[in-house]
């Protein structure tokens, strides 16, 4: 049950970035070079 609140944040922040970038990141962490990349992959796919 400790991890409950961890994967909730992890959700909202995932669905936060697909709010702002239109991608959804799988992975964690979410760090900036992800976000980076996931937007560059979308471009060119």
């Amino acid at each position: 049950m400790a991890e409950m609140p961890f994967i909730a944040t992890a959700l909202a922040i995932a669905a936060a970035i697909h709010d702002a970038t239109g991608v959804w990141l799988d992975r964690l962490p979410f760090t900036p070079e992800r976000v980076w990349r996931a937007l560059r992959d979308e471009r060119q796919g």
